[in-house]
């Protein structure tokens, strides 16, 4: 009698086990549908706010070469970017704000701050170096049509 008793309590403790697994893999599955939706969104606002930018960036030129259209492209999706970690930043600095009494929590949001610091201020200069280019294509371009090419014999 012991026995069954024995076998009976060991099979309800398995069953519980893998019925906490299960509960356990049902929670990350939806974790991972909730990131997965978190970035489509990301995604979808992002190359709205980029085609928005283009549309700006190429209105006064649209009859613009290739090379010229790709940096415009190029040139949004950064700027694009940069907008979206300086809203981090934002949301950041006012959590590490309401957080200050908390140290390690205040203190691992900061590191998050620095580095979405670090990566808005490479997009900027991103964009800088590829505003630079942009005008210097433009500007080769304008000579190149101006200026007659010799020809060698």
């Amino acid at each position: 009698m012991d026995s069954t008793k024995q076998k009976s309590d060991a099979t309800e403790w398995d069953l519980d086990l893998s019925e906490q697994a299960k509960g356990a893999e049902e929670r990350e599955l939806e974790g991972i549908r909730y990131v997965a939706q978190l970035d489509e969104q990301w995604l979808k606002k992002h190359n709205q706010r980029a085609k928005a930018l283009e549309d700006k960036l190429t209105e006064d030129s649209p009859h613009a070469g290739a090379s010229d259209r790709l940096l415009a492209k190029l040139i949004a999706h950064e700027c694009a970017l940069s907008e979206t970690l300086c809203e981090a930043e934002v949301k950041l600095a006012q959590r590490i704000l309401t957080m200050a009494d908390n140290c390690k929590v205040a203190l691992s949001l900061a590191k998050a701050l620095r580095e979405t610091t670090i990566c808005r201020s490479s997009a900027q200069r991103r964009i800088q170096q590829l505003m630079e280019t942009r005008v210097i294509l433009r500007g080769q371009r304008r000579l190149a049509a101006v200026v007659p090419l010799r020809r060698v014999a």
